[in-house]
């Protein structure tokens, strides 16, 4: 589900040389996440700071 930033972020960017950013934005949607709960292993001391 998209929110209001990345709905205006596909629409100001669809179609454009830009239309990348949008892109990257949705790679990085699934890679932050996932490198987020690396750091868990690495630092077993630090919270976790994700969305649940």
């Amino acid at each position: 589900m998209k929110n209001y930033i990345e709905k205006t972020l596909e629409e100001k960017t669809n179609g454009l040389s830009t239309a990348i950013l949008y892109h990257q934005w949705e790679f990085d949607k699934i890679l932050i996440p996932n490198a987020l709960q690396a750091i868990a292993v690495i630092f077993p001391h630090y919270s976790l700071h994700n969305p649940e």
